[in-house]
Order: structure tokens, then C-alpha cells, then sequence
């Protein structure tokens, strides 16, 4: 046998391949195995940071932000172009008197008492009103609807309950302070010119029962004379929120404040034979002397210059003629005149 090599000697006889491993040494930790196709552990987010994303979540978290940013658009555009569905159910609950239609949207949105339909600018309050549904109209005014609000008219909820007769809204609205005083765009007529054309003697009172303006007085007259719009609010309860109290001349002002071509109450009253509803407007101070202008849509309809016994003669009612005959303010002149028409037209 060969013999053996002899040990080392020098400077590198102490030194050992760098994998080289010792007796005492602890055993190596075995490596993590992977599975096939896996991803690697995900780094653990630092404080701040927001954890990272793979693509297909922020793929579809964009998704859902659009989607969001649709919907609110959609609904926005849907409360203006008249298409917001919880506005248009409102709307058809209010008009049929489904209460708790109602309330339930009313509750989980309180903004749609303000929802205005598409084109005809009707609010549910308009819609209530003209149908008389008095619980649907107390519970939108107590839920912040406007109860000053305009059509496309121009017309409140106000006019509607006069023209239909709803003397229980009416009321409802006056104790919320609604403007009496407004006119509509197309003729100029007030809540009082649509109660008298069909002889609503109790919403004739209530709008005119302590009459109090929500102006000061120099301040009234203008107001009346341009529709009522420089004024807030107006009632009938005997005091109001500024402090004022009953005002008679500013009650006379609005009883003969003249519609599209001059035509008062006295005058929608006279022609469609209510006499009831004349006498009380005379005894309010309503003028029998005012004669209608000569322009304006309905200056044909008697003719310029005619009195509210013109109007009573031309609608065939012997007792309004009667009425416009005894007050003091007629003329003896007009009135023989008309009454000898009349009575040749009768026999």
C-alpha cells in the first residue's frame, strides 16, 4: 500500500471548503417546497400604505366606481328630466291617495317632498292638493315641501285646492304660510280669481278671513300689483311671523286686483251666477264699478269697459244683476240699461 500523504503544513493548513460543515453544527432547516402554479407569499403591508391589488380586483373595483358614478348621475339627471322612479312613485301615491306609499318614500328620502315632474314642473304637493287629499299634503309640508311652489303655470298648490274646491287643504296651506297674493303666468289670476269662477264661498272666506299681509304696508300694494312675488308669506291666522295684524286695505287691494284684461273676481263670480259668492265679495269691499281693460286675452269675452253687471247680464242671472243693481256703487244708467236687455232677452 502507498504510504500515507503527509499532514499539511504552512499557513493554510487550518482552512476548509466554505459548504464544509461541522460535527456540532445544527442540522440545516429544509427548504419551503412549492406547489406548482402558486404565487409567492404576499408581502405584508406597511403602516399607511394600502394593501397592493392584482389587476382583475382594481379591474373590477374601476367597475363598481363607474357603476356608482352612473347611478348618482342617472338619479340626479332623473329628479330634472322627470325620470327618478322614486320621485315618479311619489308622485302617483300623492295623486291616488296612497298614504303609506307615502310615507314609507317620504321616510327613506325626504328630499323627494321637493321632486318636480318633467315639463309640467308639478310637485306631489300640487297633485295632492287638486285631488283633496289632506293627510298626503300635511305630510309632505311637514317633510320640507316648498308649499309656495310653481308650475310651469305658474300655479301653487294653493290655486288648486281653490279651483277644486278643497277647503280643508286650503286651510292646511294657509296655516303653513302660503303666499294668497301670487298670480299665475298665463292670465294673472290668484287663488281668489279660481275660487269665485266656481262660487267656493268657504275658500273665498278662508283666503280672506283676517287678511294679513307678510309685507309692510307701502310695501304691499306693489306687491299685489306684481303677482305677490316680493312677498314670502301671507295667511289667515290672526297673527304671523313679522307681527303684523289685520289689515283691511291691503284685504280690498287683493279682493280687486284685476286678472288678465282687468277682470276681478266680482267679474268670474257675476258670470257664472254665483250669487253667493258675489254678495260676500261686495260686503268684503269688492267694487262694482270696475270695468275691464281694453287689451288682453279676455277683453272679447264681454268687451272693454264692462262692469261686473255686464258680466252677470251676459251669464243670464237675474239675481246677480239684482245684486250689482241695489249695491250703491252702480251706475242707474248701466244698470237700467243691462236690466231692459235682460228682461227682452227673457220674454
Amino acid at each position: 500500500t502507498p504510504p500515507a500523504p503527509p499532514p499539511c503544513s504552512g499557513p493554510g493548513k487550518n482552512l476548509r471548503p466554505q459548504n464544509a460543515r461541522r460535527e456540532d453544527d445544527p442540522p440545516p432547516a429544509p427548504a419551503p417546497k412549492l406547489r406548482p402554479h402558486a404565487s409567492p407569499p404576499a408581502i405584508p403591508p406597511t403602516v399607511g400604505s394600502p394593501a397592493p391589488r392584482s389587476p382583475l380586483r382594481r379591474a373590477r373595483a374601476h367597475e363598481d366606481a363607474a357603476r356608482r358614478c352612473g347611478r348618482a348621475r342617472r338619479a340626479a339627471m332623473g329628479n330634472s328630466l322627470g325620470c327618478s322612479a322614486s320621485g315618479e312613485r311619489l308622485v302617483s301615491a300623492a295623486r291616488d291617495g296612497d298614504a303609506v306609499e307615502a310615507r314609507m318614500l317620504l321616510e327613506l328620502s325626504p328630499a323627494l317632498a321637493r321632486y318636480s315632474t318633467f315639463g309640467g314642473l308639478n310637485s306631489p304637493l300640487h297633485f295632492a292638493a287638486a285631488k283633496g287629499h289632506l293627510d298626503i299634503v300635511t305630510l309632505l309640508l311637514e317633510k320640507g315641501a316648498d308649499v309656495n311652489a310653481r308650475n310651469y303655470c305658474g300655479q301653487t298648490a294653493l290655486m288648486h285646492a281653490c279651483r277644486h274646491g278643497h277647503w280643508e287643504v286650503v286651510q292646511m296651506l294657509l296655516l303653513f304660510r302660503c303666499n294668497v297674493t301670487r298670480a299665475d303666468y298665463l292670465s294673472g289670476r290668484t287663488a281668489l280669481h279660481f275660487a269665485a269662477h266656481d262660487g267656493l264661498v268657504r275658500c273665498v272666506r278662508l283666503l280672506l278671513a283676517d287678511f294679513i299681509p307678510s309685507g309692510p304696508l307701502e310695501d304691499t300694494a306693489s306687491s299685489v300689483a306684481d303677482g305677490g312675488d316680493s312677498q314670502m308669506n301671507s295667511g289667515s291666522s290672526p297673527t304671523s311671523s313679522l307681527g303684523l295684524k289685520f289689515n283691511e286695505p291691503a284685504r280690498v287691494r287683493y279682493i280687486n286686483k284685476p286678472a288678465d284684461g282687468g277682470v276681478t273676481a266680482l267679474h268670474m263670480a257675476a258670470l257664472n251666477g254665483h250669487f253667493d259668492c258675489m254678495q260676500l265679495l261686495i260686503e268684503l269691499g269688492a267694487n262694482v264699478s270696475a270695468v275691464t281693460f281694453p287689451y288682453g286675452t279676455t277683453s272679447n269675452l264681454i268687451g272693454a269697459g264692462s262692469t261686473p253687471l255686464h258680466y252677470a247680464a251676459g251669464g243670464g242671472s237675474l239675481e246677480c244683476c239684482q245684486v250689482c243693481y241695489c249695491h250703491k256703487g252702480a251706475s242707474y244708467f248701466w244698470t237700467s240699461t243691462i236690466s231692459r236687455l235682460y228682461l227682452s232677452h227673457m220674454y
